[in-house]
């Protein structure tokens, strides 16, 4: 966008126009417009009444926008005045209907319409508001289509080097779209700015692949054009043979397709390439068939051009005073190129600096004027100095607020980690005393007072008063109470033991069925002095690598429980099966087993889920503490599934392979046991 308010700010001290150029060229020279007029007013009329038609009987108003915008580009080189009221005409409807595609395209017909007519600030002006249409709607083909206009008004008012950018960029956008006819005439704009600064090589390969191309789709404009320039080239070049058989080609079609701004600036160029060779009646009728095109488009660039070629014509055939009229003409035309009020101005001006400086006031002018450029410049400089600082320190002050905010959020995380420890660790505290408060209650009450019970039991057994079977009854009572006893204090061992943390398996190779019989023997006399029914499947030989006394400790816990809950008349059975990758000790039971509260507390590792037997035996709420914690040494599994008043069963699942258990407990043996309920 700056680049193109660059481009109008250097436009505009270039060419100001204006719009009065027929009266004076009415007043110049009225016989040529008038033959010229009267010449074409039949089939002008007729395609006016045509248009005229056509544009009434279409319906849809887009169509119509799309009608006008294209007759007046046909128009523009044509009648120029009226193409440029049917381009104002579509812009209008286009603003109505709200189309960016249809507003730009009518642009571009309104700039074409002024470039045609001389109006070179409000062309570039159209052709700068389509090209900003065309980019905020993003489309290519009209990026490229107004990219080419902006190239081709640059060269015409000497901003060559803009031109060349914008020609250079409509090539690019055409040739990545694949629009080979917009492609070839950026081509030609291209080859006609190089000719312009001397490139003339370059110019002619531009112009022969454009007329290539015109000539394989058979586009008479395009081959025109391009043999139009090709003879100025060799023109340029002093090939005036080769010049005078392009241009001339060139006329023959700009007359088949009746372009009368091509058919006028050609004919000035074969006039000029006649009076160059000494054919000075031919360059007369071609320099005034040329006139007689100009003043019949309004186009001053035209009417200059062949003023301009008659002039020299006159002159050297010897008629001043003809070649003086048709100098004035050519004067004109160039002076209506310009604003005349822009031109009332600078003549203001200049009477305004001879005053001033016939005063001696030119250099005071002059100096206030640089002091003035000089404060502007410092007082830029000031505020981008401020504006600089201030942004530096707002980022400083952003940083530090960014590394107050990371050293606040690393705090944060740091604070919460700790804490986090530190619940952690009140948690294991608290359980580890509330473990050793049940521990030395336990001993307190069911170990001190049972070996209280025993030790009078002993001391009456020992009075030789007493007959020998009341002593043999205190003496089995004492047993009795001792073994209970040493059941107890074997327990709390292995419990004590499952809670340390640098427990190690003590691993040999044995048949477990050796070592299972036994335990269940025990478990089974007890059972049948309460009236079970007890079985024990499984293979007769089993050998494995294990920890001896662990396994007994499990499976003694888990036959014990399954004896203490199962009444008289039930049943205790105990399996052991050989898996592929692991071995399983079920116990099951008929008791009356376990509801889905208690199986919870089970599966989350509570403590405290002891409950009296079906004979009121007391429990101590370790055994199945116990069975978890060895059984996470392991690294095996302990399952359980309950149904009140149907039974338990407890599945015990440990690895075949002894490279599979740990050597050292795991961080957390507390896992809970995994319930398959």
């Amino acid at each position: 966008m700056r680049f193109r308010l660059c481009l109008f700010r250097d436009f505009a001290g270039k060419a100001l126009p204006v719009a009065v150029v027929f009266t004076l060229l009415a007043t110049s020279c009225p016989a040529q417009r008038n033959g010229v007029t009267e010449e074409r007013n039949g089939d002008t009329d007729t395609r006016s009444n045509v248009t005229e038609a056509v544009i009434g009987a279409t319906d849809s108003l887009p169509a119509r926008i799309r009608f006008m915008t294209e007759e007046s580009m046909r128009l523009h080189t044509l009648e120029s005045a009226r193409g440029l009221r049917l381009g104002r005409e579509a812009l209008r409807l286009a603003r109505e209907l709200g189309d960016s595609i249809l507003m730009l395209r009518a642009h571009n017909a309104i700039g074409a319409s002024r470039w045609i007519r001389g109006e070179y600030d409000l062309a570039v002006r159209a052709h700068l508001a389509a090209l900003d249409l065309a980019e905020a709607t993003g489309s290519l083909p009209d990026i490229g289509a107004c990219n080419s206009n902006l190239g081709l008004m640059c060269r015409t008012i000497g901003m060559r080097e803009r031109s060349e950018e914008y020609l250079r960029a409509a090539i690019r956008i055409r040739q990545e779209i694949g629009d080979e006819a917009g492609h070839s005439r950026s081509r030609m704009n291209l080859g006609l700015l190089f000719a312009e600064t001397g490139r003339y090589d370059s110019a002619r390969v531009l112009h022969e692949a454009s007329l290539a191309w015109g000539r394989k789709v058979g586009d008479s404009l395009t081959i025109a054009r391009n043999l139009h320039y090709l003879g100025r080239v060799e023109r340029a070049t002093n090939r005036m043979p080769e010049a005078e058989k392009l241009v001339t080609e060139s006329l023959r079609y700009f007359d088949q397709i009746r372009d009368r701004n091509g058919r006028s600036l050609a004919a000035a160029d074969l006039a000029d390439i006649l009076l160059a060779t000494g054919q000075i009646a031919n360059a007369r009728r071609q320099a005034e068939l040329a006139l007689r095109e100009a003043l019949a488009l309004g186009s001053r660039f035209a009417i200059r051009e062949a003023a301009h070629v008659l002039s020299r014509i006159h002159e050297q055939t010897g008629a001043f005073r003809e070649a003086l009229r048709f100098a004035r003409l050519a004067a004109d035309a160039a002076d209506s190129l310009y604003n005349r009020e822009a031109s009332l101005h600078l003549a203001q001006a200049t009477l305004s600096q001879q005053i001033a400086k016939r005063e001696g006031l030119w250099k005071l002018r002059e100096r206030r004027k640089q002091l003035e450029w000089e404060s502007s410049r410092q007082s830029e400089r000031l505020v981008r100095n401020v504006l600089l600082i201030g942004a530096s320190l707002l980022f400083v002050i952003l940083l530090i607020l960014l590394f107050a905010y990371r050293a606040k959020q690393r705090s944060t995380k740091l604070i919460a980690g700790q804490k986090r420890h530190i619940d952690e660790a009140n948690s294991k505290l608290r359980l580890e005393v509330e473990t050793r408060q049940r521990m030395l209650s336990i001993i307190g009450h069911d170990l001190f007072g049972p070996m209280g019970a025993a030790e009078g039991m002993l001391q009456l057994a020992a009075d030789e008063t007493l007959g020998r079977n009341e002593r043999d009854e205190l003496v089995g009572s004492a047993r009795a109470t001792v073994s209970g006893s040493v059941t107890l204090l074997r327990t709390l061992v292995s419990w004590a033991r499952a809670q340390e943390r640098d427990l190690t398996l003590s691993l040999e190779a044995a048949d477990l069925m050796e070592v299972l019989r036994p335990v269940f023997d025990l478990a089974a006399s007890v059972g049948k002095s309460k009236g079970l029914r007890m079985s024990m499947q499984g293979p007769e030989e089993f050998p494995l690598t294990f920890d001896r006394q662990v396994i007994t400790v499990l499976v003694e816990n888990l036959l014990s429980n399954a004896v203490k809950f199962t009444g008289e008349g039930g049943s205790v059975s105990m399996e052991v099966e050989r898996g592929e990758t692991d071995y399983r000790i079920r116990i099951r039971d008929t008791g009356r087993g376990m509801p889905k509260d208690l199986v919870e507390r089970i599966r989350s590792g509570a403590s405290g889920t002891s409950q009296q037997g079906s004979n009121r035996e007391k429990g101590h709420g370790l055994g199945l503490d116990i069975c978890r914690r060895l059984t996470a040494l392991h690294h095996g599994e302990l399952s359980v599934e309950s149904e009140p008043g149907v039974g338990s069963t407890f599945t015990l699942r440990l690895p075949l392979d002894p490279a599979a258990y740990s050597r050292n407990v795991r961080e957390d043996t507390t896992e809970p046991v995994d319930s398959s309920i």
